[in-house]
């Protein structure tokens, strides 16, 4: 057995590792010039792109809200129901316990860090939602 082989099984932890840590020395960066203020022009660009697509693109609208709504509860419990209730037809009663209260347990984690990271993100933020000046519409135009 060579050094390099006795070595190669440390690689991938220590690329993750270095790849993990750039992630988060980046997130901490961006956070510091948010923070600062110095991120608002990229911001409102952003939403300046954002309203022109909306109102050059009215399709787009559609099929993100589209797309949002794959990503329901509503939708959620009926895919977990049906591949649940499959799988406990098929006989893989274990597997569809395990689906099932995977998925819940998941739901309910994730809305508590969710609600825990947007607190925090808040908090350390402290800086007001940049506003985007829109034109009034007539009525009857949506």
């Amino acid at each position: 057995m060579s050094r390099l082989d006795r070595y190669r099984s440390l690689l991938l932890p220590l690329l993750a590792g270095i790849g993990t840590l750039s992630l988060v020395w980046a997130f901490i960066r961006i956070s510091s010039e948010m923070v600062e203020g110095d991120t608002r022009g990229f911001d409102m660009l952003l939403l300046q792109w954002a309203h022109s697509m909306r109102a050059g693109h009215p399709w787009v609208v559609e099929v993100m809200r589209d797309f949002s709504g794959l990503g329901s509860t509503a939708v959620l419990v009926l895919f977990t129901a049906a591949t649940a209730g499959y799988l406990a037809l098929a006989g893989a009663r274990t597997t569809a316990l395990v689906v099932a209260t995977a998925v819940i347990t998941g739901c309910v984690f994730g809305a508590a860090w969710a609600l825990v990271w947007l607190l925090l993100a808040r908090r350390l933020a402290r800086r007001p939602q940049p506003a985007l000046e829109t034109p009034t519409r007539p009525s009857g135009m949506h």
